[in-house]
């Protein structure tokens, strides 16, 4: 699996774990991954998640229409 974040930049508070739901657009070769974070309040989730969707593209990673986003919510 290719490391889309260092051990550092995750500062424990991030886990990949693969996503069979997901589908690569390349044949045999690529795989679906879940990111999954801690609970942090809105405001912090939007400017970490930017932060992070930036690295993920940088590095050659994508999505495709096989990709969602999860949010919890309390109230």
């Amino acid at each position: 699996m290719t490391n889309i974040f260092s051990f550092a930049e995750m500062k424990d508070r991030y886990r990949i774990d693969y996503d069979g739901s997901v589908k690569s657009d390349q044949r045999g070769d690529g795989y679906g991954i879940e990111i999954i974070g801690p609970p942090v309040s809105l405001s912090a989730a939007l400017e970490d998640l930017k932060k992070k969707l930036l690295r993920i593209t940088e590095k050659g990673n994508y999505t495709n229409d096989s990709t969602g986003l999860h949010v919890g919510v309390s109230w």
